[in-house]
């Protein structure tokens, strides 16, 4: 796909590569794994070499979910805890279900907790802070996204570090510090400005998703990972692609073109609603 579109783009399975950098690829061992990205439903999976399994959102069914950690040799039973951003639907929807099945940890801050009651008999409630599950460091960090208590995660694991990041609204100095330091990023990139004017949403729809609480767009990605990319970023995933208002050849273009007009050896991946995971070594 990415070849007829984008020459720079070469295929690897679902990973595509700027570049080739040998020697940080060699030692790889954590992994971050979407199962599923997009509008219609998001969850993942930060899995470390010793098996420690994090779900990342549960964004889909129970019966989905299922079949998409079984083809990445994994059971809902082995999860180790759910890490949730926030309250909305495509983030949520498969965790009712999934926690009458499992005891599964829930790990999210208050006023998450609070916006989805039926978490708080399985919910481990903190602020922004680290915490550790199993051999996975975890830090939550807050995000501007239109919810209750929107955040981001990074993650520290096998001696590296590496975040995800989606329905963010905005990207601060703050937020910046927090993914600094990242090796591999996990980030939205939602929407193509052009599509979005000329396309079928309402005005506003439209000044929503623009503003400062609504997803990032295909530049503000871009723009964040040549920022982080300088500061030694190696890999991307993108994700959350809006199906109406952006396409993965859009997305993937608008954020690879800068890192090859810089000349920087960047991993990129685009993640998306299929039943085919798409797995990025950290």
């Amino acid at each position: 796909f990415f070849d007829k579109c984008n020459p720079l783009l070469q295929s690897e399975g679902k990973e595509s590569i700027i570049g080739t950098n040998e020697e940080t690829r060699v030692k790889t061992l954590a992994k971050f794994i979407s199962l599923y990205s997009g509008s219609k439903g998001n969850a993942g999976v930060i899995l470390s070499q010793s098996g420690t399994a994090l779900l990342l959102d549960c964004g889909v069914s129970l019966r989905k979910l299922t079949g998409a950690l079984a083809r990445v040799g994994l059971t809902p039973a082995a999860l180790s805890g759910v890490l949730i951003t926030h309250e909305h639907s495509d983030h949520i929807c498969g965790l009712e279900m999934l926690l009458k099945h499992h005891a599964t940890p829930v790990y999210c801050n208050r006023r998450t907790a609070l916006a989805i009651p039926f978490v708080s008999s399985a919910a481990v409630v903190a602020e922004n802070e680290t915490f550790t599950v199993g051999d996975i460091e975890v830090t939550r960090f807050s995000t501007y996204h239109d919810a209750a208590g929107p955040c981001g995660y990074t993650f520290f694991a096998d001696g590296v570090h590496f975040a995800a990041l989606t329905d963010c609204g905005q990207i601060d100095s703050v937020i910046l510090s927090h993914l600094q330091h990242c090796r591999m990023l996990y980030i939205e990139s939602n929407y193509d400005e052009t599509m979005l004017r000329n396309g079928p949403y309402p005005p506003y729809l439209q000044r929503r998703i623009r503003s400062d609480r609504g997803p990032l767009s295909n530049c503000e990605c871009a723009d964040t990972v040549l920022k982080l990319s300088l500061l030694g970023l190696e890999k991307v995933m993108l994700g959350h692609i809006s199906e109406n208002n952006n396409t993965l050849m859009q997305a993937a273009a608008t954020t690879s073109d800068p890192l090859r007009r810089f000349g920087l050896n960047v991993s990129v991946a685009v993640a998306d609603e299929s039943d085919e995971p798409t797995i990025m070594e950290v």
